[in-house]
């Protein structure tokens, strides 16, 4: 007869060693097997495996147990998932237990080494907004006999959270409607948890643990098998965000990751492919179990021939999300990431060397050679039946022609006279992922040229704010026509460019639309005739001063051609202009302060004459004067807004003409 035999199962939620005591030594192994014997049937089913690695000598089985609960309550957590899944190499299978009504787990009677320990939390993140205090995800080193616990406590945050789940989209659509069918009956089958919570999980498909009947909608979220894919050895997941935020993230063994950033703001969250992820999605792949399409399984089993295609995996959307975290919108529980494998064909090499064709004049129109002549394909001479080619790069080569058959000439004289570097691309025909980048070399001789360039504004009085033309003159004076012609103007920084356009072009030559690169404009002509002459116009504005001290601008034309110059010194003309200062106030304070209390427009004396007119928000005229002294003060109008007409004339007798608004405040 035994006596003043207890178990005590009461739990602190910080607890982190073992939950059971013994009052009487030596009677609780007698206790547990009493237990477990009445619940042989389930226990023994999940351990059947695990049991032929229990020591005989041991006192109590090897057995890591614990808790799910809400850290800052205490409250216990039930119908929450737990797995237990062996560490390199260790024997036995994934095991899965539902924590009971106190939020408890246990799995016994497993074999010695590394096993991952996790917390399937998914439906208490997005039904609940729990998350994990520390992690949901432990590494347990389990010795023969040894006893372990493991708490998992859960909380609410104010935090902002990032996360959602990587699985295998076998159709490709970026929407998760795939499940792992493990029976293959083509049907949705629900699992039943045993007496004590275990679900064989090689066989899970659907645990309703809320009990609802539905694996349907954000509440039983986590119920369904949804052909996760989990990577516990690299982390695939990469986050960036404000004031240099980087996280790498992994994703768990049954496809969810999770990051809790402190700050709003945009974030980058992207998604990286490595061998591992690649190898779980070929084997859930490999599997045939992931429904959506029929056979799938048979086609795949395929792909594992020896010498068969190769299985290539990756994203089935975009790899990389830009999104926005603020108070509004703390948790972004939608950045989900579908992975699919695909085969292809084996690679058949494609050897690509580089190919220097020699020198030619730029007038000659012949062939230059082929580009086939150094490749071979699969260890035999390219057939241009067998490989595709296309240039990629034709280092600004204008009139390139190229066959069906890898040969390639020029246009004559369309080409300035140096050293060109093409790259082309060889891609096997059918198979275009399977390509190579080789370079095609050859040079252009060019005959002598002489053009010259002459820059000038017609010396034209500048203030800030006109507008005004540079004019660009180019000629030919040499014996030959020039090919391969480039004007480029460099405007100064202190002038904004508005329009160009062709003042005189006699001689009809074919002139490029101006194209543009910072301050720079250019203008190409594929032939410009000896004799030619040709006017440019290029309209610009006068940028504002800062202060009132002037500004000296310069401009620089230069004009080139594939031929060699005679007299390079004229390809080259600059121009210096000086732009007055000028300035209209857009607020007076006239309170007697002696500071900005008059309507003083600054450089207006540069004019010649000026005549102003003032007209408050009603439009009435309120001041007009004829050479304006800078005196006007506002005296007996009310503060607001006024505008003004100011037409000026300057030395030259050119009319400038200026109209704004000025904002009068007055103390009240």
């Amino acid at each position: 007869m035994m006596k003043n035999i207890y178990l005590d199962v009461n739990f602190k939620a910080n607890d982190k060693t073992s939950f059971f005591s013994k009052s009487t030594p030596g009677l609780l192994l007698l206790l547990f097997m009493f237990i477990f014997s009445t619940h042989s049937l389930s226990a023994q089913a999940v351990n059947e495996q695990s049991n032929t690695h229990t020591s005989s000598n041991c006192q109590n089985p090897t057995r890591i147990e614990g808790m799910v609960f809400i850290e800052n309550t205490g409250k216990s957590l039930k119908g929450i998932p737990v797995l237990l899944v062996p560490q390199d190499g260790v024997s036995g299978g994934v095991q899965m237990q539902v924590t009971n009504a106190e939020g408890k787990y246990y799995f016994m009677n497993m074999a010695a080494g590394k096993y991952l320990l996790q917390i399937g939390d998914a439906n208490l993140n997005h039904s609940k907004a729990l998350y994990a205090v520390e992690s949901n995800m432990f590494i347990a080193e389990i010795k023969s006999c040894d006893h372990q616990t493991k708490n998992f406590g859960y909380s609410n945050t104010s935090q902002s959270v990032i996360g959602n789940f990587v699985w295998y989209d076998f159709n490709g659509n970026g929407i998760q409607d795939e499940w792992f069918d493990a029976n293959e009956d083509g049907k949705i089958t629900q699992n039943i948890p045993d007496q004590n919570g275990y679900v064989d999980f090689e066989n899970w498909e659907w645990i309703d643990l809320n009990g609802d009947g539905s694996y349907e909608g954000t509440e039983n979220i986590g119920e369904l098998n949804k052909a996760g894919l989990g990577n516990q050895k690299s982390a695939n997941i990469f986050i960036t965000g404000p004031n240099g935020y980087s996280r790498e993230v992994e994703i768990d063994y049954l496809g969810h990751y999770i990051d809790q950033p402190t700050e709003s703001g945009e974030y980058q969250v992207r998604l990286e492919m490595d061998a591992h992820l690649s190898a779980a999605s070929e084997k859930m792949g490999f599997s045939g179990k992931v429904k959506i399409i029929p056979n799938f399984g048979k086609r795949i089993l395929a792909m594992e021939e020896e010498d068969g295609p190769i299985i290539d995996c990756g994203p089935t959307k975009e790899s990389l999300f830009a999104i926005q975290l603020s108070a509004r919108e703390l948790v972004r529980f939608d950045i989900d990431f579908g992975i699919r494998c695909q085969e292809r064909p084996p690679v058949k090499e494609i050897l690509a060397n580089d190919i220097d064709l020699g020198e030619f004049d730029r007038s000659y129109g012949g062939l230059l050679g082929n580009i086939l002549s150094n490749v071979l394909f699969d260890g035999n001479t390219a057939n241009p039946k067998e490989v595709d080619f296309e240039f990629t790069d034709l280092d600004d080569v204008i009139g390139l022609l190229l066959n069906e058959k890898g040969e390639i000439s020029l246009i004559p004289e369309m080409n300035e006279a140096r050293k060109y570097r093409l790259t082309y691309v060889l891609r096997e025909a059918g198979n275009p992922d399977n390509q190579k980048v080789a370079f095609v070399t050859f040079s252009l001789k060019n005959d002598q040229s002489d053009l010259s360039v002459i820059l000038t504004s017609n010396k034209v009085e500048l203030w800030e704010g006109d507008v005004f033309e540079y004019q660009i003159e180019i000629s030919n004076d040499g014996a030959l026509k020039a090919t391969g012609v480039a004007i480029t103007n460099y405007l100064p920084a202190g002038v904004t460019y508005l329009s160009s356009s062709v003042l005189e072009n006699k001689s009809n030559i074919e002139l490029s639309n101006p194209s543009f690169a910072g301050n720079k404009i250019t203008w190409k002509a594929v032939g410009f005739p000896t004799d030619a002459k040709l006017i440019l116009a290029v309209k610009v504005k006068s940028n504002p001063l800062n202060g009132t001290n002037v500004r000296t601008t310069t401009n620089l034309v230069e004009v080139s051609a594939a031929e060699t110059d005679v007299n390079p010194h004229n390809n080259v003309a600059e121009l210096v202009n000086v732009i007055h200062p000028f300035f209209i106030p857009n607020v007076i304070t006239p309170n007697g302060d002696n500071k900005n209390d008059r309507f003083e427009i600054r450089g207006i004396e540069t004019f010649v004459s000026n005549k102003i007119k003032i007209f408050n928000r009603f439009g009435d005229n309120v001041f007009e004067r004829t050479a304006y002294a800078n005196n006007w003060d506002a005296t007996g109008q009310a503060e607001g807004t006024y505008y003004y007409e100011l037409v000026s004339v300057d030395n030259q007798g050119g009319i400038h003409e200026f109209k704004g608004w000025v904002q009068v405040v007055k103390e009240k």
